[in-house]
């Protein structure tokens, strides 16, 4: 089973229609299989950081989550496409409402 920050990742870009459209349910963690069919994303958590006070460490945790997007046959204005499409999906930061993981 994902950790809570991937788990919840997925089921906010699953239910973004305009990114469905272009990869269906090709959206994998860690590593696409062989198998896979472009165009594709893959998604891994590349880091979590610890917020500290002045008395130590909180239970806040930050999670920075890496996104790819990987196409064959598309255009390389295509692949564009769909990583704006995960821009805009995302905003400035990641909107999901995960409070612990």
């Amino acid at each position: 089973m994902l950790p809570s920050i991937e788990r919840a990742f997925y089921t906010y870009i699953t239910a973004k229609p305009e990114i469905v459209a272009v990869i269906g349910t090709r959206l994998y963690p860690n590593a696409a299989p062989q198998s896979a069919t472009f165009p594709y994303v893959i998604y891994h958590r590349t880091s979590v950081d610890t917020m500290y006070f002045h008395l130590g460490a909180t239970a806040t945790l930050t999670s920075t989550l890496q996104i790819e997007c990987f196409g064959y046959e598309q255009s390389a204005s295509a692949i564009k496409h769909l990583a704006s499409l995960f821009r805009s999906a995302l905003g400035p930061r990641l909107p999901i409402g995960v409070s612990a993981v």
